[in-house]
């Protein structure tokens, strides 16, 4: 092993995703812990990389065409050598121009992809753009902070559903930490959300309990439990990724 840890740009786990690749980039990121930019062919790196990753050879040779159609990789047939792009050098190659990047270990290619999302996710959080129309609650961010499932579709360019299963598998990677956000609202009842869903009323105007604030919500967000009615708003996540500065 080469390297104890990478900074990996976000830009390559948000376009990862955006364009697909992210497969490609597991194993591009696997060379760049075991090579040092390059590799004979002799040493047989595609079967190292898939046995770290835990991919077929097969399908590590499909990446290898796909780095080498990228550019992030080159080839010496004649001298037997593999090139390894930096990945200084695939930023400028990419036109990627933003300095963030997680701290990646090398026990984190046994679960690239979940990285990869715990990532994007991560950088979300930074960068302060979470929950969209919904307010983070004051004092919360310890706890989490609410991202929207329409902002990870749209950063990440997936499908509700599929925003849905990254969420779910980052979690399960302990890559990131969920937990419902459930705020008690005031000025209507359980009759009155009733119906609002039978006249397809789109948003209700509520207060949030205990504040002089009120949100817009969709009246399918809200919720009864034991006379009291509830909102619920985006997810409140932590991401376990560290970033930094390339």
């Amino acid at each position: 092993m080469k390297a104890e840890y990478l900074k990996i740009p976000v830009e390559l786990a948000q376009n990862s995703f955006v364009e697909g690749f992210y497969k490609q980039a597991g194993t591009y990121l696997a060379s760049q812990f075991y090579y040092s930019g390059k590799a004979r062919l002799s040493d047989k790196p595609a079967q190292k990389i898939a046995n770290r990753i835990g991919v077929s050879t097969r399908s590590v040779y499909r990446h290898f065409n796909w780095l080498l159609s990228r550019n992030w990789m080159g080839k010496d047939d004649k001298n037997g050598w593999l090139f390894f792009r930096g990945l200084d050098r695939i930023r400028e190659i990419e036109g990627w121009k933003r300095k963030r990047a997680a701290v990646m270990l090398p026990e984190d290619l046994q679960n690239f992809k979940e990285f990869l999302i715990g990532a994007v996710l991560s950088s979300i959080i930074k960068t302060g753009k979470g929950a969209g129309t919904d307010r983070p609650c004051k004092g919360s961010e310890p706890s989490g902070f609410p991202i929207s499932l329409s902002l990870i579709q749209n950063v990440m360019g997936v499908s509700r559903r599929t925003a849905i299963t990254y969420i779910k598998i980052a979690k399960k990677g302990g890559y990131i930490k969920k937990r419902p956000n459930l705020r008690q609202v005031t000025g209507i009842s359980s009759n009155d959300i009733q119906l609002l869903k039978q006249n397809n009323v789109n948003r209700v105007k509520v207060n949030l309990f205990g504040s002089s604030e009120s949100i817009q919500v969709k009246p399918q967000q809200l919720r009864t439990d034991k006379g009291y009615v509830y909102a619920q708003l985006a997810n409140l996540i932590t991401a376990n990724v560290q970033l930094r500065k390339r």
